[in-house]
């Protein structure tokens, strides 16, 4: 048995794999620590502004506390009072914050939560595993958390579907797809609660296995330099589409593509007719085969008239207008393959971006395990322009072109020259995000190549050929320009930071009693080890994949 420290949380964990743990996903838990407590700040300013979200939860939380309520408003009230030399004024407290880890195995997340996020009322800590449950009420009392962290013995689908609209925060980390756990999650979220799911399943995502990514996020992923961010924007829509059944509808407020894995976090809210717009958030993209320029399809629009009475507005409900391409590229006269559907809305909410960049900094290296990859991965979502889906790899691009690549700087120089916007991504080294057409950047590309030649001419008909042969029609400016730059880089903050160790990424699957772990939820077979049907106490229990904790 040896003790694991992370944060203010420290884990005792057997020599041998029977509870899952992985060091790895440490920047998951130091950026879900910062998320959640800008949401908790988030809240308290939502009730001061009196939304109905805050309000309803604070009448059920007020409902459920009784005298408690009225005793922390009244203590918040003195202390503003007192601290403003005046006559204290009714103030009311947002309710301490009720988070489901769904798959807490070790259950160290769990502990984080409750000891470095003051407004945590409770952490429902759940897993399937009796030996996962064994190990996290030992590192419960290990951690002194028995009041606030509290664990619980179940099928997380289960449990979410028997607490609708319970939960502030749900916390989805499963070991591969979160898919399965998806429809009960938003169920089980309160209304403007936060919603965090990992999919470490980067290999259907990205492209490697189409049929299969098809099946469990009913989109078809389109493989390419920007796959990562795609992989982002699938999982968005997946989501989407659950909570759309039930009336309700997402509002990314961080995404991010990490190692190996990708991590979002949403709110969820109630509305019949906002839900109705999912359609006109994701679209269809085409991606060409030669020069991987890619476009967009909205799947739906929507058209306001109108009305019939003064002053009225009607809404109507369109299939979106295509193919938003021709047959063969444009620009090298390839064919185009069609994915999708992908979120095409912002992935990220600046707002918040600011603030769990802010979060972060006050706390530093005391409070986040691993700070500078934090605050690096960070600082280039916060450059990054959350409005353009997908990003364009400089490398692939010069490879197709077969020719001398320029300097990030001077692309981006030229793209701000010309009028357009442009930034860095933060999931790749070399990527490039503009709101530019096409045509604005292939021009930019024809001026760099006809100013660095290649002694070698590209073949007719190929693909470098039939972009270069034409004559552009801007006059690219590589002269640097201030706006275009990486603020971040220019300041020498660390972005793209390496890995702490080697062999860093995903764990090895927990045993199960010797047995081998399915990797999808189902019902033991017969001859199941004790561990798996509730360890005698006459609990049948269902397989779950392990969190990737």
């Amino acid at each position: 048995m040896s003790e694991i420290r992370e944060g203010k949380a420290g884990v005792l964990l057997a020599d041998e794999n029977d509870v899952f743990y992985n060091k790895a996903q440490v920047v998951n838990r130091d950026i879900s620590i910062a998320v959640i407590k800008t949401f908790a700040k988030k809240r308290q300013e939502e009730l001061d502004a009196n939304a109905k979200h805050m309000k309803v939860r604070y009448a059920q939380w007020k409902k459920k506390s009784k005298g408690g309520a009225q005793e922390q408003n009244k203590q918040r009230a003195d202390a503003e009072g007192a601290e403003a030399g005046e006559k204290a004024k009714p103030v009311r407290e947002a309710p301490g914050l009720d988070i489901l880890e769904a798959m807490a195995a070790s259950g160290l997340r769990a502990m984080r939560y409750a000891l470095e996020i003051p407004q945590v009322n409770k952490v429902y800590a759940n897993d399937i595993d009796g030996k996962a449950l064994d190990a996290m009420r030992k590192n419960i009392a290990h951690n002194g958390v028995e009041g606030k962290v509290e664990p619980t013995k179940s099928d997380a689908r289960v449990l979410m579907l028997q607490n609708p609209l319970e939960y502030d925060v749900i916390d989805l980390d499963p070991y591969g797809a979160p898919v399965q756990l998806l429809d009960s999650a938003v169920q089980a979220v309160c209304d403007g609660g936060l919603l965090c799911v990992t999919a470490t399943d980067m290999a259907v995502l990205c492209g490697n296995s189409n049929e299969a990514c098809w099946l469990k996020y009913s989109s078809y992923p389109l493989r390419g330099k920007h796959c990562h961010e795609a992989a982002l924007r699938i999982l968005l829509h997946t989501i989407q589409s659950h909570a759309g059944r039930y009336k309700r509808y997402i509002v990314p407020v961080l995404s991010m593509s990490v190692d190996y894995y990708v991590r979002v976090f949403v709110r969820v809210f109630t509305s019949a007719n906002v839900a109705k717009d999912s359609a006109t958030r994701v679209s269809y993209a085409y991606l060409c085969n030669g020069c991987h320029s890619f476009n967009f399809q909205r799947v739906g629009e929507k058209k306001t008239t109108a009305g019939r009475k003064k002053g009225g507005v009607g809404v109507k409900y369109l299939p979106g207008i295509g193919p938003a391409v021709p047959k063969l590229c444009e620009h090298c006269g390839s064919r185009q393959k069609m994915g999708g559907p992908f979120w095409t809305e912002p992935i990220h909410d600046k707002a918040w971006v600011k603030d769990i960049l802010r979060t972060m900094e006050q706390g530093g290296k005391k409070e986040f395990a691993i700070f500078d990859k934090c605050r690096g991965l960070m600082t280039l979502i916060d450059e990054e322009l959350e409005d353009v889906p997908l990003s364009i790899c400089l490398h692939d691009v010069m490879k197709i072109l077969k020719c001398t690549p320029p300097p990030s700087a001077d692309v981006r120089s030229a793209i701000a020259n010309a009028g357009y916007r442009v930034s860095s991504t933060h999931d790749y080294p070399t990527g490039i995000k503009t709101d530019a057409p096409w045509e604005v950047f292939w021009d930019i590309m024809r001026h760099w190549c006809k100013d660095h030649p290649n002694p070698n001419r590209p073949e007719e008909g190929s693909v470098a050929h039939a972009i270069l042969s034409k004559e552009p029609k801007i006059q690219a400016k590589f002269s640097r320009v201030f706006n275009a730059l990486s603020k971040a880089k220019m300041s020498k903050t660390p972005r793209f930071t390496p890995n702490p160790e080697s062999y860093w990424g995903p764990g090895t699957r927990a045993g199960n009693g010797g047995q081998k772990r399915k990797r999808f939820m189902s019902a033991p077979k017969d001859g199941a080890s004790k561990a798996a049907k509730g360890q005698g106490t006459g609990e049948t229990a269902s397989v779950e994949p392990r969190a990737a904790e």
